[in-house]
C-alpha cells in the first residue's frame, strides 16, 4: 500500500477511495486437495451421470493433487453448449464441493478492459479493476473464477479486448505476474482455477481454445430430470427459508407434469419458482404469517403445449 501511495500521493489517497486494496497486503491461505474433496465429487458424480466424464477427469486431478500436497486446481476449462443447461451452475456446484470461493463475471456483450485489467491512475476516474478488487476480498488465493459468456464479448474496444486479458490469465507463467494497471505491481493469479462458459466456440480464437481444457456440456439425460427437478426443489426451498411451508418432496405426478413442460434446467428453475409463489397466493390473501398445519405443494401454472410451426395465418 506504500507502494501505491508513493506511486499515487498527487492523485488522492488511493487507500481512502479502494479501502480492500489494504486487504492485498495479508497473506491468503492455499486450499490444499484432501481425500474428503473425492468424497464430495463421488456423490455429485453420481446424482449427475451426464457429467460422468468430466467429473472422473477433475477426480483424478484432485486425486495427483493429494498424494502431490498441491493446492486445489481445476486448471482452465470452457464448457460449451445451449443456453440454459446449468454450465455456470456447475462452475458453482464445483467450488462449494471443493471448500473453495466463487467469482463470476459476465462478459456477454461486454468490450470494457478495465474490469478486468484496470485503469492507470492519471485518469480522474481511475480505478482498479474488478477482478482484483474481489480477488483482495477473497479469503483464499485459488478461488473459482468463472468468465460466463465468453463467445459473446465485444470484438472490439478502444483499450483492447477482453479476451486479450484471458489470454494472460489462462497462461500460468503470465497470471502468475499479473499486472492491474491502477497498482502497477504483480499480483499472484495462477493460483486461481479458471472457468469459462460459451454457447458457441466458433468465434473464440485458437490462442484462447488452446489454453482450456473444451468440454462440450449436454444436459441431463430426460430419465434423469424427476431426480433433477426434486434437487432444484429443495435447493430453491431452503434458499427461500421456506421449509417449513412446504414438503420436504414433491409429489410424483407434479414432479412428471413439470419435467414434461420444461426443455432446459433454466425452464425448470423458473417453472418451480412460479410454482413455488402461485402456492403462496391463497396464504397473501388469507393474510396468514404462519406455516400451515399441512405443508404446501407447488401449483403449476396454467400452461399449453407449444404449438406446431405452419405455415399460413393459422
Amino acid at each position: 500500500m506504500a507502494a501505491i501511495e508513493k506511486q499515487t500521493g498527487k492523485y488522492g489517497t488511493q487507500s481512502d477511495r479502494f479501502p480492500e486494496l489494504k486487504l492485498l497486503l495479508r497473506p491468503k491461505v492455499l486450499r490444499l486437495a484432501r481425500p474428503e474433496h473425492l468424497e464430495a465429487l463421488q456423490a455429485f458424480r453420481a446424482e449427475n451421470p451426464h457429467l460422468d466424464e468430466l467429473l472422473q477427469a477433475i477426480q483424478l486431478r484432485i486425486w495427483t493433487q493429494i498424494i502431490s500436497k498441491a493446492p486445489l486446481h481445476l486448471g482452465g476449462l470452457l464448457l460449451s453448449g445451449p443456453p440454459g443447461l446449468g454450465k455456470s451452475w456447475l462452475g458453482r456446484q464445483l467450488a462449494t464441493l471443493l471448500g473453495l470461493s466463487y467469482l463470476e463475471f459476465q462478459l456477454g456483450g461486454s468490450g470494457d478492459v478495465m474490469t478486468l485489467a484496470g485503469s492507470a491512475q492519471q485518469w480522474g476516474q481511475s480505478a482498479p479493476s474488478a477482478l482484483l478488487r474481489r480477488m483482495a476480498e477473497c479469503p483464499e488465493a485459488n478461488p473459482v473464477i468463472c468468465f460466463d459468456e465468453v463467445d459473446k464479448c465485444a470484438p472490439f474496444g478502444l483499450h483492447g479486448l477482453v479476451t486479450d486479458i484471458l489470454l494472460m490469465l489462462l497462461e500460468p507463467e503470465n497470471a502468475s505476474r499479473y499486472e492491474d494497471k491502477f497498482i502497477s505491481l504483480p499480483a499472484r493469479m495462477d493460483y486461481a482455477s479458471y472457468l469459462l462458459t460459451a454457447n458457441d466456440v466458433q468465434c473464440l480464437s485458437e490462442p484462447l481454445l488452446s489454453r482450456v481444457r473444451c468440454v462440450q456440456f449436454a444436459g441431463p439425460a430426460r430419465e434423469c430430470w424427476p431426480q433433477l427437478v426434486r434437487k432444484l426443489y429443495r435447493s430453491q426451498i431452503d434458499a427461500l427459508g421456506l421449509g417449513k411451508w412446504f414438503s420436504a418432496e414433491l409429489d410424483d405426478a407434479l414432479c412428471e407434469a413439470i419435467s414434461a413442460r420444461c426443455s432446459t434446467i433454466r425452464d425448470l428453475k423458473q417453472r418451480l419458482e412460479e410454482s413455488i409463489q402461485l402456492a403462496l397466493q391463497p396464504m397473501m390473501q388469507q393474510q396468514r404469517w404462519d406455516p400451515p398445519a399441512t405443508p404446501l405443494q407447488p401449483v403449476l401454472p396454467p400452461w399449453e403445449p407449444p404449438r406446431e410451426n405452419r405455415i399460413g395465418f393459422y
